[in-house]
């Protein structure tokens, strides 16, 4: 992960912050999940359902309308963009709502993961203190 950018942020809900968002998702590359984690981190009570819902609203391009790309996608995303899948026709995202469910369902257990992996790492770290 790169060295995080510095940002003029409102302190109640920073996640609110069109400049704040774009810079962490593409400064930083830093995806919904770790940038509810940072604010977290920092102190907020915000998930990846709400940085996702603001980036949205500001209209902030997202990797779900950058797959022709070449970015890593998820096998489950990549199926519904090549037209193979044949639960519903694709949204405003080329995905759709099955597929990005699905995808939504994957970054949750590996944000639940990661949470487990750093509450291991903090138990670890107390130990040896």
């Amino acid at each position: 992960m790169t060295e995080q950018a510095t940002f003029d942020v409102p302190e109640k809900e920073p996640w609110k912050d069109k400049d704040t968002l774009q810079g962490l998702y593409h400064g930083d590359d830093l995806n919904q999940s770790e940038i509810a984690a940072y604010f977290r981190d920092e102190g907020h009570e915000v998930s990846a359902s709400n940085i996702s819902y603001w980036m949205s609203k500001f209209e902030i391009e997202t990797t779900h309308s950058d797959y022709e790309e070449g970015r890593e996608t998820d096998e489950t995303v990549e199926k519904c963009v090549r037209d193979e899948c044949e639960d519903e026709p694709p949204g405003p995202n080329r995905i759709c709502d099955s597929c990005l469910d699905e995808v939504r369902e994957k970054q949750r257990i590996a944000q639940m993961e990661a949470r487990e992996q750093e509450a291991r790492r903090s138990e670890e770290w107390g130990n040896y203190q």
